[in-house]
């Protein structure tokens, strides 16, 4: 068996559980990288290291929050040796409603997750 493309690269995957980002996840796990899997969920994010095997970190973080943020990126740098070779910030949940019906803190919500 050859080592993959990736073999020796960390990885960071931001709303890594499900969807595209689940996807790269895997892809970057195949080819040999470490991959620190996020989300808000911790159940989440061990459901997908469990799947992706050795090479996949869990780390539960909501990043709309700024404090969760830092401690996502202490631990990833922790559990990664220092060291992140590839950030994908996949992270990002749309909260739909004519824009007269969402409740603001859905609006605040959006736009902590997807732009801040």
């Amino acid at each position: 068996m050859t080592a993959g493309r990736l073999e020796g690269k960390a990885a960071l995957v931001t709303g890594s559980t499900k969807g595209i980002g689940l996807g790269i996840a895997r892809a970057y796990a195949r080819e040999g990288a470490r991959v620190i899997v996020n989300s808000r969920s911790a159940e989440d994010c061990a459901r997908t290291a469990r799947e992706l095997g050795k090479a996949a970190i869990p780390i539960a973080a909501d990043l709309s929050r700024t404090d969760e943020v830092g401690r996502l990126a202490k631990e990833a740098r922790a559990a990664l040796a220092g060291r992140v070779d590839i950030l994908v910030n996949n992270a990002g949940q749309p909260r739909v409603a004519p824009s007269e019906t969402l409740p603001e803190a859905d609006y605040r919500y959006t736009m902590g997750l997807n732009l801040t």
